[in-house]
C-alpha cells in the first residue's frame, strides 16, 4: 500500500487539465486519477489517497497569501469529485483533519501504508521512513527517487560534502529534533521564522550542537549570531518552539479508534491547539474523514459515489522507477540540496509495476484501512 499525497498528485499530475478544472469540468482529471490507481491495482499495488482537510492555524497566513495568486488552484469541489470517483471504483482514501503530510506519516507508523508518494521536505521533519519523491506518472512511463530513512546509517558517504556527513551525525546523536530544527531554519510553511537557506541552517545546527545544551534557547541565540533575524533571542525562541509543535504534535485521524489525536500521542494544551488545531470538534469525525464535511465551510454534504461518463484511454503504463537513497537531489556528488532529503545514492532499479510490487513487499505486509466503496 502506497500513501498518495493528494495535493501533490493534483498539482503535479492533473495540472494538464487546469483549463477544464478552472471552468468546473473535472471529468478528465477524475478519470486520469482512476486510471493510474487501476493500473497499479492490476499489479497488486494499492494507492491510498490522503486529502488535506482544514488549514491548521499556523498556516492560515501562508494559505491566504497563496490563494490570492493567479494560477492553477486546487479546490474542494475538485477533491470531492475525485473522492466520488475513488468511492465508486473502490479505492482507499482519507480526508485528514488538517495537513495530509502528518496524516500520511501517522498511517505509515501504524502500518496502514508501506511508503509515501509526495514531494515535500517537511515529510522528513515529520519522521517519514520511506518516501517516493516526486513520482512522475504519464501515459508511457513513470519514474521517481526512493528515499529510505532506515538505510541512512548504512550508506557510504565517501566523497560527499562535509555538510552531508554532519547532518547524518546530527540525526544520529540528536534524533529527529536536529532534522526538525534544520527544516525550520531552512524555511517552511509552518512557521514565521525567516528562512536562512540550507547551508546556513546546517552551519547553525552544527554550532548549536557544540554548546553545552542543544535546545531551543541555544538555537535561537546561535541563529541570531550567524544570521541576524532582526528580532530578540526571546522572540525567535518563541517562534522556533511554536514551529516545533507543528512537526511533533500535528492533529491526525486514527482509523483504529476512529478519533483524532496528536501525532506524538500526547494531549494538546490550549497553546498547542492555537498552532496545530484541535482534536475535539463539534462535527462527526467519521463523516469528516470520508469527505462528507466541507473543511472550508463546515457544511455537511455527503459525497455520492459516482464516476464521470466516458473512457479515458491511456497507453499502457510501463513504470521505470529509479530507487535512490541519497543526501542530495541530483546524482552528481558536487551539488547538494539538503532540503530535499538526507539520503545517499545506493543503487538503481529499473522496473515495471510487477517489480515495484516485489519491492514494496520487502517492507512487510500493510494493514488495510481507510475508506472505500
Amino acid at each position: 500500500m502506497v500513501g498518495i499525497d493528494a495535493s501533490w498528485f493534483i498539482h503535479h499530475h492533473l495540472r494538464q487539465y487546469h483549463g477544464e478544472i478552472d471552468q468546473g469540468n473535472h471529468s478528465r482529471a477524475v478519470l486520469r486519477t482512476l486510471e493510474v490507481a487501476a493500473k497499479a491495482r492490476k499489479q497488486s499495488i494499492e494507492f491510498h489517497f490522503v486529502f488535506d482537510g482544514a488549514v491548521p492555524p499556523c498556516k492560515l497566513a501562508t494559505v491566504s497569501a497563496r490563494r490570492k495568486r493567479v494560477g492553477f488552484k486546487r479546490t474542494w469541489n475538485l477533491q470531492r469529485d475525485i473522492i466520488a470517483g475513488l468511492k465508486h471504483d473502490g479505492f482507499c482514501y482519507t480526508v485528514a483533519p488538517y495537513e495530509a503530510e502528518a496524516q500520511l506519516v501517522y498511517m505509515e507508523r501504524c502500518g496502514m501504508i508501506q511508503s509515501v508518494a509526495a514531494c515535500d521536505a517537511d515529510y522528513f521533519a515529520l519522521g517519514v521512513r520511506k518516501l517516493w519523491w516526486e513520482l512522475h506518472l504519464n501515459h508511457n512511463h513513470a519514474w521517481g527517487a526512493f528515499y529510505d530513512m532506515d538505510r541512512l546509517d548504512m550508506v557510504d558517504l565517501t566523497g560527499y560534502d562535509r555538510d552531508v556527513h554532519f547532518m547524518r551525525d546530527a540525526r544520529r546523536t540528536h534524533g529527529e529534533f536536529a532534522v526538525q530544527i534544520f527544516t525550520i531554519l531552512s524555511g517552511n510553511d509552518y512557521c514565521t521564522v525567516r528562512g536562512v537557506g540550507h547551508k546556513k541552517a546546517a552551519q547553525i545546527v552544527q554550532k548549536a550542537m557544540q554548546a553545552p545544551s542543544f535546545d531551543v534557547r541555544t538555537i535561537a541565540q546561535v541563529t541570531n549570531s550567524v544570521a541576524n533575524q532582526r528580532e530578540s533571542d526571546e522572540q525567535l525562541e518563541v517562534k522556533i518552539a511554536k514551529a516545533l509543535v507543528a512537526f511533533t504534535k500535528p492533529v491526525v485521524y486514527c482509523h483504529q479508534t476512529k478519533t483524532r489525536r496528536a501525532l506524538d500521542g500526547n494531549a494538546l494544551t490550549q497553546a498547542e491547539e492555537d498552532v496545530v488545531g484541535v482534536c475535539r470538534d463539534n462535527i462527526d469525525v467519521m463523516k469528516y474523514v470520508t469527505g462528507d464535511y466541507d473543511p472550508e465551510t463546515g457544511d455537511y454534504r455527503p459525497v455520492e459515489a459516482k464516476r464521470p461518463n466516458g473512457n479515458f484511454n491511456l497507453h499502457p503504463l510501463s513504470l521505470m522507477y529509479t530507487m535512490w537513497v541519497y543526501l542530495r537531489a541530483s546524482s552528481s556528488k558536487s551539488s547538494l540540496n539538503m532540503g530535499k532529503s538526507f539520503f545517499v545514492k545506493s543503487g538503481g532499479i529499473v522496473s515495471d509495476f510487477q517489480t515495484l510490487s516485489s519491492i514494496l513487499n520487502r517492507f512487510g505486509p500493510s494493514h488495510e484501512g481507510g475508506n472505500s466503496a
